[in-house]
Formats: C-alpha cells, structure tokens, sequence
C-alpha cells in the first residue's frame, strides 16, 4: 500500500517549492480555458509569489509566538519523495480584491475564513488527499467561504459535499482569469 503524503504547515525552506508546486497546479488548471498568456502571466509572477508566501510563513510565526491566530496558513503535501502534490491557503479575513473586483454586487461572506486555495497533483485525485487537506485548512469543521469557477464539476462536488452551498454568483472572474464563471460557496461551522 503506498504510503499517505505527509501534511505539514509551510515552512521558509519549503516556500519556493510550494509556489513551484502551485504555479503548475494553476497552469494545470486553468491554462486550457484562458489562454497561453495565463500560464506565463503567472510564472512571470513567481518572485512576487515567493515574497508574498515567505511573508505569510513569517507573520504566521510571529502570530503563533505572540499566542494569535496568523492571518494566512500555507499546507504543503509532500509525497515520500518529498515532491510537493498538494498545497493549500486559509486566510482569516475576506480577499481583498473581492470587493472592489464585484462592486455593487458584493456582499460580505457570511464568515471572513477564506480557502484562499487547494490543489492537488494529477494522480492525486479520489486518493483521500484533498479531504486531508481541507480538514487541515478547516480543523473541526470550520465555517469557512471559498470561491470556485463553476466548470469545474469535480471542485464544486467536493465542496458540496463537505458543506458548502453557493452563496453568491455566479460572476466573472475577470480578464486576467478570462472571464471564467466563478461562485462563491460558504459553509456554517460544522457539527
């Protein structure tokens, strides 16, 4: 039987194969339904990328040290190679572009937890993995808001199942992510 990938928080030695890992999970994704441009957008963003999660793994020290919650957690999944096949983001407050990406149409989430995201390697799907690492973004079924483009069934299934409904859209993702369909699902603290 193979051996589970381990599931750790994200740490300053890991972070740029993390965003690695990442930047090929989005192209994976989403390259096929926006266009060459998104994959190199992306990659071109990479050092940015990198700032912006070492940041984050060191507010989220901090935080830890001074007995808060950090503001953002990265998860890593490592197989027993140690190649990263999973990652993923929960912030504690609303993403900043939404509002000003929605307009009028906006409304607060009913919670500011936002998975930001999770992605898995190919090959890594039905294995149990994506639900390890939402419990481990999520511990003891937190209430929680995400958002996700409508194409992708297998996504919307997942979160459904876990329970979330829809809770806004569907509206489009914008011209950088071409326009895609997206919703916004939220999920009540968990019994």
């Amino acid at each position: 039987m193979p051996t589970q990938p381990a599931l750790t928080e994200l740490t300053h030695d890991g972070v740029a194969a993390y965003v690695h890992a990442h930047l090929v999970l989005l192209e994976t994704t989403y390259a096929h339904l926006v266009g060459p441009d998104f994959a190199a957008l992306r990659w071109a963003e990479r050092d940015e990328r990198v700032a912006g999660v070492r940041a984050d793994v060191a507010e989220a020290a901090d935080a830890r040290a001074a007995g808060r919650a950090p503001l953002r957690r990265h998860l890593v999944a490592t197989n027993a190679h140690g190649t990263v096949v999973g990652v993923a983001c929960v912030a504690s407050e609303v993403g900043a572009w939404e509002q000003p990406h929605l307009g009028d149409a906006w409304v607060p989430p009913a919670t500011p937890l936002n998975l930001a995201h999770l992605y898995l390697m190919p090959g890594t799907h039905g294995t149990g993995l994506a639900q390890r690492l939402l419990d481990a973004a999520l511990p003891g079924g937190a209430a929680a808001h995400l958002w996700v483009m409508t194409y992708n069934a297998r996504a919307v299934a997942f979160y459904t199942r876990h329970g979330f409904v829809t809770e806004l859209g569907p509206v489009s993702s914008g011209e950088t992510w071409g326009r895609i369909p997206m919703v916004r699902m939220t999920r009540p603290q968990l019994v």
